[in-house]
């Protein structure tokens, strides 16, 4: 398999849009990479850029040591899986997992010994002689698949492969995924719009806007430590909770803030962040399972009004209009049977659970220390 470098990659089309805007990072061998973002952010352009199927602007990019700019996507050796399964609908399903052996000469017992050892990763041993219309499509998935494995490619990139599954069949074939991963300790590029899929399948995530990265990191980091109010945002369903607030004083136990629209509430965030001058707009987050909700005043809280009820078994949700908020507060509750939507409700925060970022959305989070 093969590490690949993206040096200030870009891509920028006959009309001026720049779809990727000097895109820098390192994919390791073997690791699993999801990208994701919004609609035209750029993403699945990067992954067209990585197979060859776009023309680089300008940047580099390498497979190890190997600068692939001006290589063919067959001289690239990737094996890409695309939403669409494209199978050929008058072949078997060992004919369409060997089909691009065939046009690359492989010999015969080669090729039935390599759509053999795919078939058997895939479980697809005994569906090997059936066409594709008598087939679901999560197995119609798995043969696609099936066909990059047996090209033995230093990398598999996969364009939104779920997209076209139902609810079921996108567990299922995550799971297969992540166990394919495993099996064959292979570089693989994900694109997706899906952040479970993004969680649950990544050893690191590349969060994508207009173009560029905003932030790189493992799953849970990116979580737990948004470097912005759009990774923030984007990464975690229902998305965190933004609050306008200012600046009010440091103290040993971290940043107090205070909402003038909520009355002067005040909080005083927990953590190590960076020092703020008394008034300076800020922008407190905090994610819908780190606030409360009570029938009655308690402690920092402040009033709200039930505006819905979302209520799904394992997972209740409360979404809450604030005087001064344009935006409706999402609350995540483990019971919502005494509350019914236009209740007068009180919410308060886990002050170790917020985050602060400042008026232009960037955390003020200072980086831990190590040692």
């Amino acid at each position: 398999m093969s590490r690949i470098s993206l040096k200030a990659l870009t891509k920028t089309y006959d009309n001026g849009y720049q779809a990727t805007r000097g895109v820098d990072f390192e994919i390791d061998d073997g690791e699993f990479i999801v990208f994701v973002g919004p609609s035209g952010c750029g993403k699945s352009t990067l992954l067209r850029l990585i197979a060859g199927l776009e023309d680089i602007t300008s940047g580099d990019l390498y497979f190890d040591d190997e600068r692939v700019n001006d290589l063919a996507p067959a001289q690239r050796r990737v094996g890409m899986v695309f939403q669409s399964y494209a199978l050929y609908p008058h072949m078997t399903v060992a004919e369409n997992i060997g089909f691009g052996l065939k046009l690359a000469k492989v010999p015969a017992a080669e090729r039935a010994e390599r759509v053999q050892k795919a078939a058997k990763i895939l479980q697809l041993e005994s569906l090997l002689d059936t066409k594709p219309k008598a087939m679901s499509g999560g197995q119609r998935q798995r043969v696609a698949i099936g066909r990059a494995i047996v090209r033995n490619p230093r990398v598999f990139l996969f364009d939104e492969p779920l997209s076209n599954l139902d609810a079921a069949l996108r567990v299922d074939m995550r799971l297969q995924i992540a166990k394919l991963h495993r099996e064959l300790g292979a570089t693989m590029i994900y694109v997706t719009h899906d952040q479970v899929e993004a969680m649950t399948l990544a050893d690191r995530i590349v969060v994508l806007e207009a173009g560029k990265v905003r932030q790189i990191g493992k799953p849970m980091d990116l979580y737990d430590k948004p470097a912005n109010t759009f990774v923030a945002g984007f990464i975690g369903s229902p998305k965190m909770n933004f609050l306008s607030v200012k600046a009010s004083g440091t103290s040993d136990q971290g940043q107090a803030v205070t909402s003038p629209a909520l009355n002067n509430w005040s909080l005083t965030a927990a953590g190590s962040f960076a020092p703020q001058t008394d008034g300076d707009a800020l922008i407190l987050g905090v994610r819908p399972e780190h606030l409360t909700l009570s029938k009655t005043e308690a402690g920092t809280a402040f009033a709200a009004t039930v505006s819905a009820i979302e209520r799904l078994g394992n997972d209740n949700y409360a979404y809450v209009d604030i005087a001064g908020s344009d935006d409706l507060l999402t609350v995540r509750c483990a019971d919502l049977s005494s509350v019914d939507v236009g209740d007068p409700v009180w919410i308060s925060a886990d002050a170790a659970r917020c985050h602060l970022f400042d008026a232009e959305g960037e955390t003020i989070a200072l980086p831990e220390t190590q040692g």
